[in-house]
């Protein structure tokens, strides 16, 4: 059957009222607020927590039985999984109105803030991360993201503002853990959006997107064969430039991720200009500067996890299961170099 002309709820039954000051951020679709549970019914977590809320579902998707029947499906596979560094959906409510519908997301609220921010407030303290804590989080980053892929799961929007610090159990800072947010939700929106579908929006962060996806947006001819939707080995790239962050945070080197001419040219520059000369560098073969670093203690497997993730030939990168084994080797080799 298509969708009732009325809100249809999945998993937890509670009810939840935004807070009058409670914007987290906004993103291409929508925007992310924190609320308030009013009434629980069946849910039994914190008080406060996060809603995503999309206002680009097409009506015309959700009326077509098969379309909503899958979508159903989806909604329910994406409530059941739960793994300890995934940001967990509570419940998903589809709001029907005049041409479109809005989608929200709830889940749960970390008020740690995410990892961007994180390796902000370290860059502007001038104290360098330690690099256990670095691989600590590349580990948690790595064993979300594998069990994501295992479960046939692409994320398509990996960047530091997707990665979220839980500090729920944490004594320090050292001992806070990372979590994978927005995994799965904006994949859903955009297949019923007619408007994602036709190019007004783009899937990914320029920033963190792969060259093949670069080049699927636009008409530029290159020597690779690009393919049209993101898959295990785009999200590969973009942990790549993300695990490049958490050196650069360990190191001190904080100069612009491409050392080549076009980003020299824009050095000051406001953002949309710096990422448009990081996509042409990227499009042009360039891969972002090397992580070794000769003054402090960088596990080679750290170093050659990302540099596998940063092949510019999409079948060449590394699985997100093998950047954990290398991950995990660096975590031994880290702890027995530091005794």
């Amino acid at each position: 059957m298509s969708m009732p002309r009325h809100s249809v709820r999945f998993g937890s039954t509670c009810q939840y009222r935004y807070d009058d000051s409670g914007f987290i951020g906004q993103g291409s679709f929508g925007n992310t607020c924190t609320a308030k549970i009013t009434q629980r019914g069946n849910y039994v977590g914190a008080d406060v927590v996060a809603v995503r809320c999309f206002s680009v579902m097409e009506q015309a998707f959700l009326d077509n039985p098969d379309n909503y029947a899958k979508l159903q499906e989806r909604f329910h596979t994406m409530l059941q999984l739960k793994h300890n560094h995934l940001v967990d959906y509570h419940q998903i409510t589809i709001i029907p109105n005049i041409g479109a519908a809005t989608i929200e997301f709830m889940m749960d609220y970390y008020p740690g803030g995410n990892l961007q921010t994180k390796l902000e407030r370290v860059k502007d303290s001038g104290i360098l991360l330690d690099v256990r804590s670095a691989i600590s989080h590349a580990l948690d980053f790595a064993d979300g993201l594998a069990f994501l892929h295992e479960k046939g799961i692409t994320h398509g929007d990996l960047k530091p503002e997707n990665v979220l610090v839980d500090v729920s159990s944490a004594q320090d800072q050292s001992e806070t853990s990372l979590r994978i947010a927005d995994w799965d939700s904006l994949a859903t929106v955009q297949r019923c959006s007619v408007s994602s579908l036709s190019g007004k929006h783009s899937r990914g962060s320029e920033r963190y997107m792969s060259p093949e996806m670069l080049a699927a947006r636009g008409p530029m001819v290159t020597r690779f064969t690009w393919p049209r939707l993101p898959g295990p080995a785009t999200d590969l790239w973009s942990a790549g430039c993300i695990l490049l962050q958490l050196v650069r945070a360990v190191t001190g080197d904080y100069c612009e991720i491409l050392r080549h001419p076009v980003s020299g040219q824009v050095r000051g520059a406001d953002r949309s200009l710096k990422n448009m000369a990081f996509s042409a560098a990227v499009m042009q073969g360039f891969i972002p500067v090397d992580p070794t670093c000769a003054s402090i203690y960088i596990p080679a497997e750290l170093t050659a996890g990302i540099r596998q993730c940063l092949c510019t030939a999409a079948d060449q990168r590394i699985t997100a299961a093998q950047l954990l084994d290398h991950l995990s080797s660096a975590s031994g080799n880290c702890t027995s170099s530091t005794r």
